[in-house]
């Protein structure tokens, strides 16, 4: 079963438990965040008539990605409440129903594709390990280009590598500008 089926094809009521794939996106890409200091007066707190602590955990796996997917589910929500506005009454309240439609699948996996550091992680092997290494010769950083693409331009092969909205790109003297296909293809090929 592939990711985006595992995300998305839940039994209806476990919609939101969807815990095993996060948690898997959290470890592969680990930036951990140690919060004791931050949550000093919190975190000898428990629950009335218990042991158990309110806050069990000081450490959050994977926070720096989940700020980089929530800045881009926040890119994409407006165009999802123009393409959806006559389904969407009020475009800054959408209702529980709108928000567990089956609509917003697509949108939601092509913000998590279009990440920063899981395209960041795809450009590394690219770079590294791929069939297209000459195009890459060495790591170059990825930063946001022109007309909503994310990716890195090598400057000794005048070659970008880029994705966008789901898709990747790739723009060379040699090949032209060609759309590689659905970026998720690649990513899974990566991972491999």
């Amino acid at each position: 079963m592939n990711q985006k089926n595992t995300l998305f094809n839940l039994p209806p009521k476990r919609g939101y438990d969807a815990g095993i794939f996060w948690r898997r996106i959290s470890l592969k890409y680990p930036s951990v965040v140690n919060l004791n200091g931050f949550l000093n007066s919190l975190e000898e707190n428990t629950y009335l008539c218990e042991t158990s602590k309110i806050i069990p955990v000081t450490k959050l796996d994977g926070l720096d990605i989940m700020k980089e997917f929530f800045v881009e589910l926040d890119a994409i929500d407006d165009k999802v409440a123009r393409l959806r506005s006559a389904t969407i009454r009020d475009p800054s309240n959408w209702g529980e129903n709108e928000q567990k439609s089956p609509l917003n699948n697509e949108y939601i996996w092509n913000a998590l594709l279009n990440t920063p550091s899981i395209v960041n992680n795809f450009f590394d092997w690219a770079e590294e390990e791929s069939e297209y290494t000459s195009f890459f010769p060495r790591k170059e950083i990825s930063k946001k280009l022109s007309d909503g693409f994310y990716g890195r331009y090598y400057s000794e092969t005048q070659t970008y590598l880029a994705g966008k909205e789901g898709n990747l790109y790739i723009l060379s003297p040699e090949l032209g500008y060609k759309d590689l296909g659905f970026l998720e293809r690649w990513i899974i090929r990566s991972n491999q």
